[in-house]
């Protein structure tokens, strides 16, 4: 056993006993991690408010290794995002941010780079000034750099699609083509003339999500309309910082859509806060 440092966010808690939680982790060091923290349920607790969810936090974890649960001894605050709770519809979006990394990544599979971005999209909510806070919903601002998060989320952990071209006859992405079809499945797009073609020299261009198959059943369509100037905002976004001006919003909703779709067929189901998002 090992006596570890680490820097990350409570993503959820359970009750563990009459005095403690369980807790699962998102930390720069070990990616996610699940620890035991005893006494966290006392009414002089000696994590304090250090445990909230998604509070940037310095961990003193025992790290025991194998199947056993890790032991958390410390936790202190480093950065509240205070403002992300001044305003429901930028807590909504926060909270969705916490279920992508819950269920999306692994155990002890650190991300670095996905780290640093979290903490950035963190501080945005955070920071978003009233002037620009819309009652109610998520202002175009911040709905686009919620977009831009979970474009490099993909990226990072492995399941972005391709926008480059169709593939079954690699047409690419025109403003003059017509109406395109993303294939939630296969992560590929399809062109118009091609779409319900089987190609025979198909190549899968994303993971498998860790699910065979979706569980929502038979009424979920993997296929989704696209249109090319979406694509064309989607394949920027793939490239972090590629496309950082706030696009139209009819391009906007037609990612967010896209991104709806794509995510409840990785995870095999709807995530819980998709409806809070805007579209």
């Amino acid at each position: 056993m090992a006596m570890l440092p680490m820097e990350g966010w409570v993503l959820k808690g359970i009750d563990y006993s009459e005095t403690s939680r369980i807790v699962t982790l998102w930390t720069k060091e070990k990616g996610k991690i699940r620890a035991l923290a005893k006494g966290a349920r006392r009414l002089k607790s000696p994590f304090e408010n250090a445990l909230d969810l998604l509070n940037l936090c310095r961990f003193q974890v025992i790290h025991k290794g194998g199947n056993s649960l890790d032991l958390l001894t410390e936790s202190r605050v480093v950065d509240a995002y205070s403002g992300i709770r001044s305003h429901l519809p930028n807590l909504y979006a926060a909270y969705h941010l916490a279920e992508l990394l819950a269920e999306g990544t692994e155990d002890l599979d650190p991300h670095p780079e996905l780290f640093g971005g979290v903490h950035e999209t963190l501080q945005w909510f955070s920071r978003e000034g009233p002037e620009t806070r819309k009652p109610g919903r998520l202002s175009p601002e911040a709905s686009w750099v919620l977009i831009q998060f979970e474009f490099f989320y993909l990226s990072q952990t492995g399941y972005l699609p391709s926008f480059r071209h169709c593939h079954a006859c690699n047409l690419v992405p025109s403003l003059n083509n017509a109406q395109w079809t993303f294939q939630a499945d296969t992560g590929t797009i399809t062109c118009d003339k091609c779409f319900g073609y089987q190609s025979p020299y198909f190549s899968q261009s994303t993971k498998m999500p860790p699910h065979s198959k979706s569980s929502l059943g038979a009424l979920f369509a993997p296929s989704h309309p696209i249109s090319p100037d979406a694509l064309d905002a989607a394949g920027r976004l793939g490239n972090r910082g590629q496309c950082p001006e706030v696009v139209a919003e009819k391009i906007r909703r037609e990612l967010r859509a896209l991104l709806n779709h794509y995510l409840t067929w990785l995870r095999g189901r709807r995530p819980k806060l998709i409806g809070f998002l805007g579209g």
